[in-house]
């Protein structure tokens, strides 16, 4: 056949896009596109052995697996979305699960067999308008690191309980001259947790979804959360001003390793870390913020998941991946990698010992799901940040104008 002048120039033209236009490798399988902020950087959560298994049961299939810090995750996915061009499977939070399915770019899962395996008490932080939309992966504890080693060194035995018996021991603690509680709030996180804490432990556990739906309000509801983290403050148990200038993910890291503070409010993601680094005895609890004699709730932060991208080019392998990951054996090496808790009702995750009062908490029922995530708009725990480093900054703050900061969330969407 001949070829004109003017057909061959088109045929070059094309072949640089031909790549990118094919989805298969040479060898004729198939590739599963998949993004997220684990599986790189240091935050590997075993998913490369994870990716390699799915692949060997997948004969023909090639997991691309995509990190994205965690910096750059929405700036590097938002686009692709938009365009179409985006990974089969996307990693997601509440808040972007809820941001993207509004946009129309996830697709509804609620046929999965995995649904129904899932607690129902992470429906909130699954589901949008009662659709399921992730597979979330992990729940993990918020809690309150103790250095033993220093506390037996001011002659205190037991890790506190409840809320006024830490702040008790703080004070036992100031009077020694030895540092207490580390709440770094740089940003205002720390803040956050110890007020999540101390809410959980006080109102009803549909707290945030009667938010969404207009029945609840921060002020008045939260006056008593308001009002004890003002008393920490104020009695110097926190030291307020110090801990705006401690950033959660360095210097108060740096703070607690080198054993010089009795507590520090910290993510169960640091176990293996601290495991690792710290020279002293240690232990991790629930933070003790309920009332006298009571047994701590567990605040958890709800975290990574996985979502289908509606516009997929493999959209039925994508939902094999998602339904691979909510296997029992494959979720428990995912949570036991992030020191997390299954998500799955009967789901075992063993974690050390250390971390044998938080376990003791999750298993008997007493922990929630963190009341911050479960708020259907963006932005809502900068939002909470900004108003509680009022109290640190000055304890004095009318309660009522730190609730009526607090019920300034932005408009969804």
């Amino acid at each position: 056949m001949r070829t004109t002048p003017a057909a061959l120039a088109v045929l070059i033209a094309l072949l640089p896009a031909l790549p990118a236009c094919s989805a298969a490798p040479a060898d004729g399988g198939e590739v599963l596109t998949v993004v997220g902020w684990k599986g790189g950087g240091g935050e590997e959560a075993r998913l490369p052995e994870l990716n390699a298994a799915f692949e060997r049961a997948h004969p023909g299939v090639r997991v691309e697996h995509h990190y994205v810090g965690p910096g750059n995750y929405e700036t590097y996915n938002n686009p692709k979305l938009a365009s179409g061009t985006a990974a089969d499977v996307i990693m997601v939070d509440k808040a972007k699960t809820r941001t993207w399915t509004d946009q129309g770019y996830l697709a509804d899962l609620s046929d999965q067999p995995w649904v129904p395996a899932v607690h129902p008490e992470l429906a909130p932080f699954t589901t949008v308008d009662g659709r399921t939309r992730q597979f979330t992966q992990e729940n993990i504890g918020i809690g309150l690191y103790a250095n033993l080693d220093l506390l037996a060194s001011a002659g205190i035995t037991e890790v506190p309980r409840d809320w006024p018996t830490l702040l008790a021991t703080l004070d036992t603690l100031r009077e020694k001259g030895k540092p207490g509680l580390l709440v770094p709030n740089k940003g205002g996180w720390g803040g956050v947790q110890l007020a999540l804490a101390l809410a959980v432990n006080r109102l009803a556990p549909t707290w945030s979804a009667d938010y969404n739906t207009g029945r609840a309000r921060f002020g008045p509801d939260w006056a008593p959360v308001v009002d004890e983290l003002k008393r920490a403050v104020a009695s110097g148990a926190v030291d307020g001003k110090l801990m705006l200038g401690l950033d959660a993910c360095s210097d108060a890291l740096t703070e607690f390793k080198a054993g010089r503070w009795a507590f520090l409010i910290q993510g169960a993601w640091k176990l293996a870390d601290f495991r690792a680094d710290l020279g002293f005895r240690f232990s991790l609890s629930p933070i003790p913020a309920g009332p006298a004699g009571s047994e701590p709730v567990a605040v958890t932060f709800v975290g990574t998941g996985w979502a289908v991208n509606a516009d997929a080019q493999r959209p039925d392998l994508a939902r094999e991946y998602v339904k691979f990951m909510a296997e029992p054996g494959n979720a428990r090496l995912y949570c036991e990698a992030e020191g997390a808790f299954s998500t799955l009702v009967g789901g075992t995750t063993t974690l050390p010992a250390e971390a044998s009062a938080l376990v003791a908490a999750f298993d008997a029922g007493r922990w929630a799901g963190s009341p911050a995530q479960g708020l259907d708009f963006p932005g809502a725990e900068e939002v909470m940040g900004t108003a509680l480093q009022e109290v640190f900054l000055d304890p004095t703050t009318p309660t009522g104008d730190v609730l009526a900061a607090l019920d300034r969330m932005p408009a969804r969407g």
